[in-house]
């Protein structure tokens, strides 16, 4: 199985287009009991790529076939839905990994859709927190810290 860099940077060399994403929430039964993010699937013109929450906090790229299933499962199409509405139909243009300092697995990915550097990219990192894939949108902007005073 590949590692999240390999198989992000295999994506950014190819330059599919990101198609759809699907959510795998789990749901208790006890209706006060919130849902939870469990896995991301991105499916790209050509590829898929499941991203899964694992109980030790950490993050794995698995393939199709690991997808949650049963009774406490809920698929839901987030495509259209804030970030990743803004994402469809760009390319993954850059990618990071994120590693947890402490402990030294990896928790997260950032990904940056765009055509092309010229282009106001969409960058969204899945971190996963107590098991759960938590979405972040990182701003495109960059904020200019201007020389103050010697110290």
């Amino acid at each position: 199985m590949k590692t999240p860099g390999e198989a992000l940077l295999g994506l950014q060399e190819r330059r599919e287009l990101l198609a759809q994403v699907v959510g795998v929430f789990w749901a208790s039964s006890d209706p006060g009991e919130a849902t939870v993010l469990e896995a991301v699937q991105l499916a790209f013109e050509r590829t898929q790529m499941l991203l899964l929450a694992r109980a030790d906090d950490s993050l794995e790229v698995a393939g199709a076939d690991r997808l949650p299933v049963g009774p406490e499962y809920r698929l839901s199409n987030l495509s259209d839905l804030p970030p990743w509405e803004r994402a469809i139909g760009r390319p993954l243009l850059f990618s990071w990994v994120l590693e947890n300092s402490c402990a030294g697995y990896i928790d997260g990915v950032q990904m940056e859709f765009a055509h092309d550097v010229s282009a106001e990219p969409v960058s969204i990192q899945l971190v996963v927190f107590a098991s759960e894939i938590k979405v972040r949108v990182v701003l495109p902007d960059f904020v200019d810290m201007p020389f103050r005073q010697e110290i």
